[in-house]
């Protein structure tokens, strides 16, 4: 399989984290996909045996501050209100703490928190998605800062409330 040879041992970078290629690693992943659609696991294989680059968004997500309308930030970065955010596990997740959790516990309270107001969406064009070292590490980085630039002066207006920051990346 000339794809796997190309990439055995290399690293897939996504979102913050960098996991070695290796035949057990796909396996677990590919068989997870092929007990419900055997056609659409394999051309998922082949997808990411043959991707070295992706674009993908990096969303920080903002509480205490409200919003409208988008923002255009810069050529690659807006403001938007959060709940116009596509949909996504990390949403989800945001939006499940946002919930009572029915109990009124106090012990499962501090991870309630209310819907964060906007969110911060930076694309990020071209990133290695296979590579043999750790410089889709150094983009990710840079991103992050010039992220925080903006981040830095938005949480002034919002203190005292907890923010958090994700890269999507899809294929």
């Amino acid at each position: 399989m000339p794809s796997y040879s190309r990439v055995a041992g290399k690293m897939i970078y996504s979102a913050h984290a960098g996991v070695v290629i290796h035949a057990p690693r796909l396996a677990g992943d590919l068989f997870g996909r092929a007990q419900y659609k055997v056609p659409e696991a394999a051309d998922w294989l082949l997808r990411v045996l043959n991707t070295t680059t992706a674009n993908g968004l990096f969303v920080a997500v903002i509480w205490g501050l409200g919003l409208e309308n988008e923002i255009q930030v810069s050529s690659t970065s807006s403001l938007i209100p959060f709940p116009t955010l596509r949909k996504s596990t990390v949403k989800d997740r945001i939006e499940q703490r946002s919930r009572p959790n029915g109990y009124n516990a106090i012990w499962l309270t501090p991870t309630y928190y209310d819907s964060p107001g906007v969110a911060l969406i930076t694309e990020v064009r071209e990133l290695p998605y296979i590579s043999p070292d750790g410089s889709p590490f150094t983009i990710l980085e840079s991103v992050t800062k010039e992220a925080c630039e903006v981040l830095s002066l938005l949480q002034a207006i919002s203190v005292g409330h907890p923010f958090g920051d994700r890269l999507l990346v899809r294929i």
